[in-house]
């Protein structure tokens, strides 16, 4: 799996986190209806 995505390597729980993070923070407060694809660029649609 780790060769197939762009980034060569399997995604850490962290960077997971880090996007929860993000969307539970202030700052997303004016995100509304994204996707935010934490994949490592696996899957681009």
């Amino acid at each position: 799996m780790s060769a197939s995505t762009p980034l060569k390597r399997m995604g850490q729980p962290s960077e997971i986190a880090a996007a929860v993070a993000y969307l539970l923070h202030a700052d997303a407060a004016f995100t509304t209806g994204a996707v935010l694809a934490v994949n490592g660029g696996l899957r681009m649609d």
